[in-house]
């Protein structure tokens, strides 16, 4: 289930009570904010705070909805290096 925490008043917890048996993916802004206007290690630092306030179990890391088509690999990477 993709959530959309910042398009919606729901956090990723309240998607989790909605979805029990569905994983969980979001977390992260899409058009704004961290992962596209923050630096690599901002971006790194937002990913790895919302792993671990939300766990990593039955959870993806994403964004609301789709990402900008323009956005450089390297700030996905560095989500991704964030919760390595």
């Amino acid at each position: 289930m993709n959530w959309g925490v910042f398009e919606t008043d729901f956090s990723l917890e309240e998607g989790r009570k909605l979805f029990p048996n569905a994983t969980i993916m979001g977390g992260l802004a899409n058009r704004s904010g961290v992962l596209v206007e923050g630096s690599l290690e901002e971006i790194a630092a937002a990913a790895k705070k919302v792993v671990a306030e939300f766990g990593s179990t039955g959870f993806i890391l994403g964004a609301d909805c789709t990402l900008p088509t323009e956005i450089a690999y390297e700030r996905i990477k560095a989500a991704v290096d964030g919760v390595k």
